[in-house]
């Protein structure tokens, strides 16, 4: 009799940005080549089947790409959502954070909507407070509402084990544990990881590319997480004294070396301004890291007839 094939779920929470559709496709192929089928959820399936004939690989009979935008929630679902939502405007137009503000250039009704918005919003969540202190209610203000979500912009953990549940409802196998391309991009706070827990029932791990000092996440504390990798080394063993349930490697930084066959839009527009000169390309996350310095260094150096210096940001593409 045939053993049946374990089931792992890659969960690539972001496309388009950075290396992660090429780390996506990559572990795909290698986990599909060790004897797993795998279950893919990404926000974008063609960046995904683009890659893999490239690497020699198709494994439609081991491969189901799960449907990202399942809508179909069930009633606590959409609470949750309703409740997240509600948590997030409250916040950005009591403490009148970006995105709150009304511009010169913003259209009439989105400009009236904001301004709406900004003397309901705070009216409303004084008087539930107001009527939370006549009902009984002990906490302040402050702790109710504090000011300090700092968090807000990145992903709710709420969200993704909601977007998991209902993809896996259309999946052909059930999965062993799911495993998240990039932990780095998430709150980190007790409530949302302990709301997480209560509606996804898989065990998981994840990737963390820029790990912290010490294991103070919360999502280290719940018994779903079975460990983390790291592409960092010298924090592995410390991770692993500290928690030594818990299951920490080292990943290389991997990279794609194959290229496509046909030239991006964004590749001949370098080639046709390069006029074949030699180009030097900085692209990514443009930060501290790149050592921006040195390469001010080496465009102020550099002969203008014989290299063309790209940097690809979010809103400068040439320098």
């Amino acid at each position: 009799m045939t053993q049946e094939k374990p089931v792992i779920l890659i969960y690539n929470p972001i496309s388009g940005h950075g290396h992660l559709d090429s780390w996506n496709a990559m572990f795909v192929k290698l986990l599909i080549e060790t004897g797993w089928r795998v279950l893919s959820l990404t926000p974008d399936a063609a960046a995904l089947l683009s890659r893999l004939p490239s690497k020699g690989a198709e494994f439609n009979d081991q491969l189901q790409i799960l449907d990202w935008s399942s809508n179909q929630p069930d009633g606590r679902d959409t609470i949750e959502l309703l409740k997240r939502k509600a948590r997030y405007l409250g916040d950005r137009y009591l403490y009148r954070r970006p995105g709150s503000e009304v511009t010169p250039e913003m259209p009439f009704l989105r400009a009236l909507k904001k301004r709406a918005l900004q003397g309901t919003v705070p009216l409303l969540i004084h008087l539930s407070y107001s009527v939370y202190r006549i009902l009984g209610g002990q906490k302040s203000f402050e702790s109710l509402w504090p000011d300090n979500q700092q968090e807000l912009h990145l992903m709710c953990p709420v969200e993704t084990a909601l977007r998991i549940k209902r993809a896996l409802k259309r999946a052909k196998w059930k999965p062993l544990i799911t495993f998240n391309m990039y932990l780095d991009g998430y709150q980190t706070g007790k409530e949302k990881w302990e709301a997480f827990d209560s509606t996804n029932r898989i065990p998981w791990s994840g990737i963390r590319f820029v790990p912290r000092s010490s294991p103070n996440e919360a999502w280290y504390s719940l018994p779903s997480c079975k460990g983390v990798c790291f592409l960092e080394e010298s924090v592995v063993e410390s991770y692993q004294t500290a928690l030594p349930t818990k299951h920490f490697q080292y990943l290389p930084d991997i990279t794609e070396v194959s290229v496509p066959q046909s030239q991006s839009e964004m590749v001949r527009e370098i080639k046709r301004r390069a006029r074949n000169r030699k180009i030097v390309f900085l692209g990514g996350s443009i930060g501290g890291q790149k050592n921006l310095a040195r390469w001010f260094e080496l465009i102020s150096s550099a002969n203008a007839e014989d290299w063309f210096l790209f940097k690809w940001a979010k809103s400068t593409k040439t320098l």
